[in-house]
Parts: structure tokens; C-alpha cells; sequence
């Protein structure tokens, strides 16, 4: 088996079959967890990174540099952003998780729908704390490069069509108005665009993620993600994929065959990052085209002894043995109060192994 540099191995198994060494590890997501660690909250850190990006990005290189490799998701947690700027409104802060938008009336959302194909996408770089972003990418590409992958990170654009009109209203009118559920996804699909091509253009990007918790088999069905969600992955994905920039997306929750194999069939699509609820083998017979990641419990991650997390991570190393394309991380994003020594357990444990 070949050794090959961390980073490395991670694009490359994101791509093809792999055979090296050992695994590739990282996390997914982790913005909660990233500023817990470094003593800050998605509130504190909005109000300093205007006028210090360095506030962030200093955080993120020191604990990449302590895990060693993996992914580096630069915005992780501000994912309501963009959805906050396009509804105007202010976000909603909490003291350890991420900012979210408050409610909208039926009148306000309805309004909203009928308008949606008039918002002008260059505007969301008029607001500072998104701009600031760049900024951040930038001291982390200076410091990482060699070491880490380097992924911006907004929903994906079913979710964010979701948090744009509640997701109760999206389930609603993809049933009673397709035409109005695929106006405000098409809107996602090119705010997502938007959002991602000054980090392009600039060469500070190394792959393409997108988080899709709305499109999990716990609340659509293998229906609504044909007819909706995997067109506008595969759209959204599409000008990425065709410039050689790997692309991931992760779905929490359950995916049930039919739902693996529509993924499996997204033709713009690298990897899927799986939640523990996802059996392995399921996975393993369903993604034959796809890198396939995760799928360690968070809250056994959270809560268990490190000797237990390392039973845990055995368990997926066996399940998972003979497989090229695979990268070992947690099942979904790191709750906040999550150790760091339980994380580094998990980064070492691939390491050796």
C-alpha cells in the first residue's frame, strides 16, 4: 500500500478508488464545536469578524493543525446567512448554536413566492459578515494548504428553499403547486451559485460541500427527492463538477434504498456523507458510483468513553474493509459540548489504522 500526503488521499478518495495506507478522516461541518473551542459564539464572533476575519480563521488553523488533516468547512454554523439576506430580515441568535431566521406569516411567505424570481444575487456580497467570509478563506488557504481541505459552506439549495419559506410551506406547495416549490428552489439553486463563485474564482476552495438535512428519508419521500431534490443537487453541482472541484453533500437522518440509489445516480455528485442511521452495508450495496462518509455516532462521539469510541470506530473499520472510496468521520455535525480529546481519538485511531 502507498503512503500518499493527507490531503491528498482525502481529494482523491472523494473521486476514485483509493488504495493507500490507511483511511482518510475529517469532520463534517463543525461550526458550533469550532467556536466552543476557541472560547466564542456565532453572535460574539458575527460582531468581531467585520473587522477581524483573523478572529476566526486563527481558531480554525489551530485546531486543524491539532487534528492534523481533514476538511475545513469556512462559514460553518452561518449557513442562514445567505436565507436571512434574501428575506431581509435579521437572524435569531442563541447562546451555542447556530443562528436561525424567525417565522413569516402565510401572507408574507405567499408575497415572497410571487417575487422570488425578481432578487438580484449579486446583493448578498453588500452585507459585511458574508463578505468577511472570503476574507477568512483566505488566511486559512495561507495557513492549510499543504495539509487540509478547504470547503466555504452554505446549505444546500433544498434546505436552504426550506429555511427561505419554512419547511413546512415547501412540503406544502411541492404537493399542492410544484411550479412554486420549483421557483423558490431554482432562487436556492442560484443563490448557492452565487455564493460559491467569488471562493472559485479566487482559487480558495478545494472541493464543493453542501448539507442537505431537509432532504433526509425522515421527511421527504423517495418521491419528492426524485422530483425535486436530486435535479437541483445535480444542477447546483453541475459547473463545479465539470472544472474538476470534488462535490459532497450530506444528508442527516435515514436514506432508504431507492433514495441511495437516486443519490448514487446524481451524475455531479463525488460523495455522500451518511448518517449513522444509514446502515453501512446499505450504503456499500446502493453508492456503487459514490465516495461514501461518515458514519460514526455524534452523540455516542459526545457522550461515550474514548474506549468505546474506539469499539465504535473498529466496528465501521470492519464493516467497511475491502471498500476504496470511504472517509471515516462523524455521522453528522459535532454537538458543541463534544470533547476535543474524543475527537482526537478519532483522528488518531485512523491514523494508526
Amino acid at each position: 500500500m502507498k503512503k500518499i500526503n493527507s490531503k491528498q488521499l482525502l481529494l482523491d478518495t472523494l473521486v476514485k478508488p483509493v488504495k493507500a495506507d490507511r483511511r482518510p478522516v475529517s469532520l463534517i461541518g463543525g461550526g458550533a464545536w469550532t467556536l466552543k473551542q476557541g472560547g466564542s459564539s456565532f453572535r460574539e464572533m458575527a460582531g468581531k469578524l467585520i473587522e477581524d476575519p483573523a478572529a476566526l480563521s486563527t481558531i480554525m488553523v489551530s485546531l486543524a493543525n491539532k487534528l492534523g488533516e481533514g476538511i475545513v468547512y469556512v462559514g460553518a454554523g452561518y449557513n442562514n446567512v445567505i436565507a436571512a439576506l434574501i428575506r431581509g430580515v435579521d437572524l435569531v441568535y442563541t447562546a451555542d448554536y447556530s443562528p436561525y431566521l424567525p417565522g413569516f406569516s402565510a401572507e408574507e411567505t405567499e408575497k415572497f413566492i410571487k417575487e422570488c424570481h425578481n432578487f438580484d444575487f449579486k446583493k448578498i456580497w453588500e452585507d459585511s459578515l458574508l463578505a468577511s467570509f472570503l476574507a477568512v478563506a483566505e488566511q486559512v488557504k495561507a495557513h492549510l494548504k499543504e495539509s487540509c481541505v478547504i470547503a466555504p459552506l452554505t446549505w444546500g439549495p433544498f434546505t436552504l428553499a426550506g429555511q427561505l419559506i419554512g419547511v413546512e410551506s415547501l412540503m406544502r406547495i411541492m404537493v399542492k403547486d410544484p411550479e412554486a416549490a420549483k421557483a423558490v428552489i431554482d432562487l436556492s439553486v442560484n443563490a448557492v451559485c452565487e455564493y460559491y463563485r467569488p471562493f472559485v474564482d479566487k482559487g480558495l476552495v478545494d472541493m464543493i460541500y453542501l448539507p442537505e438535512p431537509t432532504a433526509s428519508g425522515d421527511m421527504i419521500s423517495a418521491r419528492i427527492f426524485e422530483k425535486f431534490t436530486a435535479p437541483a443537487l445535480n444542477k447546483c453541482l453541475e459547473p463545479y463538477h465539470r472544472k474538476g472541484l470534488p462535490t459532497m453533500v450530506h444528508i442527516c437522518g435515514k436514506l432508504l434504498a431507492n433514495q441511495l440509489t437516486m443519490l448514487d445516480n446524481i451524475e455531479n455528485m463525488d460523495a455522500v456523507s451518511i448518517d449513522c442511521k444509514v446502515p453501512l452495508k446499505d450504503a456499500r450495496d446502493h453508492l456503487k458510483n459514490k465516495c461514501i462518509m461518515g458514519n460514526l455516532d455524534t452523540l455516542r462521539l459526545e457522550r461515550a468513553s474514548e474506549t468505546e469510541i474506539i469499539g465504535d470506530l473498529k466496528k465501521i473499520m470492519a464493516e467497511m474493509e475491502g471498500h476504496d472510496r470511504f472517509i471515516l468521520a462523524p455521522a453528522c455535525d459535532l454537538a458543541p459540548a463534544t470533547p476535543f480529546s474524543h475527537v482526537k481519538t478519532l483522528f488518531d485511531f485512523v491514523h494508526l489504522h
